[in-house]
């Protein structure tokens, strides 16, 4: 059975990860239908993916890259 869920922080669009098979995942970002167009700052960015990783059942590691 394949699995499809969907992620949220309470506010700002939705993340749906449907599971294609057990190593490959689709994830789409929903709108809010009551503030269609609104945009995450860059804190709520980073919750979401972490709510990601973490959904997956992994650790959150963080790597920096720095591009001039």
């Amino acid at each position: 059975m394949k699995i499809s869920r969907t992620l949220s922080l309470g506010y700002g669009p939705e993340i749906k990860i449907s599971e294609i098979d057990e190593n490959q995942f689709e994830i789409e970002i929903l709108g809010p239908s009551e503030s269609p167009g609104e945009r995450l700052n860059r804190d709520e960015l980073e919750d979401l993916a972490q709510g990601i990783i973490q959904f997956l059942g992994h650790d959150v590691y963080y790597r920096t890259e720095l591009k001039q």
